[in-house]
C-alpha cells in the first residue's frame, strides 16, 4: 500500500514540474526575457475614488456608473479609509 501512495506522489511531483515547465516556456520568449500578462485589474482613478469616499449615490448605482462591482467597491472603501 505504500508503494502505491509513493508512486501516486512521485507522478503528481512529475505532472505538476511539467505543468509548471509548460506555463513557464509560455511566458518567456526565445531570448530569455520573461513576458508578463497585462493586469487584467483596472487602477483606480481620482475621480472614481471620490466617488466612492463621497457615497453620494447607492453602490448598486454607483458600481453600474463607474463599471466596477459592488464588492470591489467595498473593498476599495476600506482601502481608502485605512489611508
Amino acid at each position: 500500500m505504500a508503494s502505491v501512495i509513493i508512486y501516486h506522489y512521485v507522478f503528481l511531483r512529475i505532472q505538476q514540474s511539467r505543468v509548471h515547465s509548460a506555463i513557464s516556456e509560455l511566458f518567456n520568449d526565445p531570448m530569455g526575457t520573461p513576458l508578463r500578462p497585462p493586469s487584467l485589474r483596472r487602477t483606480w482613478t481620482k475621480s472614481e475614488d471620490n466617488l466612492v469616499r463621497s457615497k453620494a449615490m447607492p453602490d448598486s448605482e454607483l458600481s453600474k456608473k463607474i463599471g466596477r462591482t459592488t464588492a470591489a467597491i467595498h473593498v476599495r472603501r476600506s482601502l481608502l479609509k485605512k489611508k
